[in-house]
């Protein structure tokens, strides 16, 4: 039922593409780069669901009981003596580490794991990859927050930092579009997340009315919003841009995301209000794009952006904050400047940085050369 043997088995929560699905996704390449096989665990069934490459198996556990999904996960490793085991984000997978070790010594499997985000309700997966901590090899973080708690509070294991970046050094960031948009009168807000509680988007859109209503007040030209997303919450949200009577004048909302990156590169501010973060990637593509990034300071986007890009989480604290931080940015040219340098160094520190891909090489067991 297994064969044949995979040199890779990835635990996924499903196949829909977050933050740390696409990272999953990108180890799974790797993998098939070098020749290798390669299973992928799921959990859950998806809203979304990405197409696994011709070759990739798939074991799909959703819809069975714990135990079933424990032996389903045992019987598959028994196949696959040697496999590294790489555990993106799967609760069962985590759930199996005790049983794998007494039940599997013989197999010589290399189990090791990544963490994005810890939840702020209950530490989710941070929390989790604690308790079972003690049963992996080595687990890899996107942050040096979670470096430096996890070093700080969870069981005694290797922890490596790779930050979720390009493989390639990227370089300098171009100049702003907010510089050539406000020589020209014109200003472009965008929103490009996905549409659940945890990302904000109805306080999202609020902060952008309030700089909206305040650009036409100070009589910019061009004004737009563009929202690219899809989620559970897109009906109610899409209700609200369409019956607001400031959002409605100036927001366009895409259904299935159009070439987001094209949006990005045509965008002045990229807000985002999230409670929890590890890193966006959409604020790496944003920057790169010349997308400047307004952000709350979760996760490693205060690791990537400087301070006057970055938001409390508070909602009450985060809206304040924001219009007056985007109002100076947009009219006062000195703090502008300097707040441009700040984040300019913070790009620049974070270049040098270790990459995730490059750590997840060394812990894969996969010499420069491979």
């Amino acid at each position: 039922m297994w064969q044949p043997s995979a040199r890779l088995i990835l635990g996924m929560h499903w196949l829909a593409l977050g933050g740390a699905e696409a990272f999953a996704i990108e180890c799974l390449q790797m993998a098939l780069h070098l020749g290798w096989h390669v299973w992928v665990i799921t959990e859950h069934g998806s809203p979304s669901f990405y197409s696994l490459p011709p070759g990739v198996q798939h074991l799909p556990l959703q819809g069975l009981t714990q135990d079933q999904r424990i032996q389903c996960i045992l019987d598959l490793l028994r196949a696959c003596p040697g496999a590294v085991v790489h555990n993106h984000h799967c609760i069962s997978l985590y759930a199996a580490l005790a049983r794998i070790r007494a039940e599997l010594p013989q197999q010589s499997l290399r189990l090791i794991d990544s963490l994005h985000i810890d939840e702020l309700l209950d530490g989710g997966f941070v929390r989790i990859s604690s308790v079972w901590g003690h049963y992996l090899d080595a687990t890899h973080v996107i942050s040096q927050r979670l470096f430096a708690l996890l070093r700080r509070t969870g069981p005694t294991r290797v922890l490596r930092l790779g930050y979720l970046l390009p493989s390639h050094a990227v370089g300098s960031l171009p100049e702003p579009n907010l510089l050539r948009s406000l020589d020209q009168g014109r200003l472009s807000l965008c929103i490009y997340s996905r549409l659940v509680w945890q990302k904000r988007p109805f306080l999202t859109c609020a902060l952008a009315r309030h700089l909206l209503l305040w650009g036409e007040q100070q009589g910019f030209s061009q004004l737009q919003l563009r929202v690219i997303g899809s989620g559970p919450l897109q009906a109610s949200l899409q209700r609200m841009l369409q019956h607001d009577s400031v959002l409605s004048r100036f927001a366009r909302f895409d259904h299935a995301s159009p070439d987001a990156r094209e949006v990005l590169a045509s965008s002045d501010l990229l807000l985002q209000c999230s409670a929890n973060e590890g890193i966006t990637l959409s604020s790496i593509e944003a920057l790169e794009r010349g997308c400047l990034v307004v952000s709350t300071a979760v996760g490693a986007q205060q690791e990537l952006l400087a301070k006057p890009f970055l938001l409390p989480p508070d909602p009450l604290w985060l809206m304040l904050t924001g219009v007056n931080k985007v109002q100076r940015l947009l009219s006062d040219p000195d703090w502008r400047d300097q707040a441009l340098q700040a984040q300019r160094s913070s790009w620049n520190a974070l270049q040098s940085a270790p990459r995730g891909l490059d750590v997840i090489r060394h812990l894969y067991g996969v010499g420069a050369c491979d």
